[in-house]
């Protein structure tokens, strides 16, 4: 779905365990976050969106 909008999503899934993957928009940032934990984040305004 991302790659369709045209945002580049770099190194997820990481081998390394990193849970902020970058992007090629400069004003969009990504969190890997437990899906169960995105309802509560997104009510806080901890962030926008959330994708499972």
């Amino acid at each position: 779905m991302l790659n369709k909008a045209g945002i580049q999503v770099c190194d997820y899934p990481s081998e390394a365990g990193n849970r902020r993957p970058t992007t090629n928009l400069d004003r969009v940032t990504i969190k890997v976050i437990r899906p169960q934990d995105m309802p509560l984040q997104v009510a806080n305004d901890n962030f926008d969106l959330a994708i499972t």
